[in-house]
């Protein structure tokens, strides 16, 4: 149920159709130095899987990292009273029913000094009811160097399904770490997303985990320069 990716990381996947597309939806896992435990982006609590959790450690922080990755996260709560459950402004207009005990306003912050966090405010999607909001937040565990994004950027590669290539293919992002043609049309403040994936690319890190797609195991920081280049439209960040 756990996969190890690292020394005090781990990750957990459960399949989601979006938009009738077969994905995986992947949840990230972080412990800390007296081994609590920090979930990112919740997936379905099941017995197999907190079970899991409970023999590494104990959950105290869960995290829904964006205003589309929360299906999950009151369920996790629930099950874990004891944990801080966070999300990001504006989450309660959206789903009124939630009770996070605390709601993310800072630009950036920590939880010690082994996550950074870092708010994307810029980063938005075309959807079916508009120009809509992702308000999503990014996260660096310093121990394994890794960065960590929810829908920030996607890697659909080999171990994708063989529709979700064959689009990847088309729109001209198979195996590589980018956002959508849909994410990049909806982006309003240049300057502010420019910002954000500079700050971005003074942390420390050679992996990119994501919550759609292959895992980015080394040279991750120059795939997510990349991505950004893609996304602004520019060489120069």
């Amino acid at each position: 149920m756990l996969t190890a990716i690292a020394d005090r990381l781990w990750v957990a996947e459960q399949p989601l159709r979006f938009y009738g597309l077969p994905i995986f939806s992947r949840m990230t896992i972080m412990a800390l130095p007296n081994q609590d435990l920090v979930v990112i982006s919740p997936i379905t609590p099941t017995p197999q899987l907190t079970q899991a959790l409970d023999q590494i450690g104990t959950v105290r922080y869960i995290i829904a990292p964006n205003l589309y990755h929360h299906l999950f996260a009151q369920d996790f709560a629930n099950h874990y009273p004891e944990a801080e459950f966070w999300a990001v402004n504006g989450i309660l207009a959206k789903r009124p029913d939630l009770k996070p005990d605390r709601i993310l306003t800072e630009a950036t912050g920590n939880i010690s000094e082994d996550v950074l966090y870092l708010n994307f405010p810029a980063f938005r999607v075309l959807d079916i009811t508009g120009n809509m909001p992702f308000n999503e937040y990014l996260f660096l565990h310093r121990p394994s160097e890794t960065l960590i994004i929810t829908d920030a950027a996607f890697h659909f590669g080999a171990e994708s399904h063989g529709l979700v290539r064959f689009l990847a293919k088309v729109l001209g992002i198979y195996n590589k770490l980018r956002p959508t043609f849909l994410e990049r049309f909806a982006l309003r403040d240049r300057e502010s997303a420019l910002a954000t994936l500079r700050e971005t690319l003074t942390w420390d890190f050679d992996r990119v985990i994501m919550a759609h797609g292959s895992i980015i195991q080394t040279q991750g920081k120059a795939q997510w320069r990349s991505s950004c280049e893609w996304y602004l439209q520019t060489s120069n960040i």
